[in-house]
């Protein structure tokens, strides 16, 4: 599945870039921007936008930077399209991030989903709820802090679908995939500290 995904991720990122003009192509190779579809380090074409979109000579070429952008929401599932706040899409690092994060919790559930699925390996599939917390996070994301889930798990589902379904900005929430022996160490661990 996750080969799956980011080769798709990588197709549909090489057929947008080459949908610009020979102008536009020399213009953004000027800027320093280029398709990172080829690269070995390629993981998602949501990231590779999302590094763009901070390239300030990007920026300052209102119609590229606009392209970017909206190629950069389109990525996005249509239900959170009309709360996009343009303003803060371009001018906060932190809410652009939002965008990407959301992308890559729902690949990193798919991922550890597809493998149970597959294998029906209990040891495969918990993830720990991990967000970034500092002066910016939100109460939201605090309250989800260092949580383990299954992924079969109703209330895990409830909780990321209300999470993810509106940009909250300064929340930079993911997923690792843990193990069964780490996520009962990790439980064990969180009631000890209680």
């Amino acid at each position: 599945m996750k080969r799956v995904l980011t080769a798709e991720s990588r197709a549909a990122y090489k057929k947008w870039f080459d949908s610009f003009s020979s102008d536009e192509q020399r213009e953004l190779v000027n800027m320093g921007v280029a398709c990172g579809a080829d690269s070995k380090f390629f993981k998602h074409e949501i990231l590779d936008i999302l590094s763009h979109l901070d390239n300030e000579r990007l920026k300052s070429n209102r119609l590229l930077f606009k392209k970017f952008a909206e190629r950069y929401i389109s990525l996005v599932p249509n239900h959170i399209r009309p709360h996009v706040n343009w303003a803060l899409l371009e001018n906060s690092r932190d809410y652009r991030a939002w965008f990407a994060n959301r992308q890559m919790f729902v690949f990193n559930c798919l991922v550890v989903k597809d493998i149970y699925e597959h294998s029906k390996d209990k040891n495969s599939s918990y993830l720990l709820w991990v967000p970034i917390i500092d002066d910016h996070t939100p109460e939201t994301c605090k309250s989800f802090s260092s949580k383990v889930f299954n992924i079969l798990d109703k209330e895990f589902q409830e909780h990321a679908v209300e999470h993810w379904s509106r940009p909250q900005e300064g929340c930079r929430c993911s997923l690792i995939s843990i193990t069964h022996a780490q996520a009962e160490k990790y439980l064990i661990d969180m009631n000890m500290s209680a």
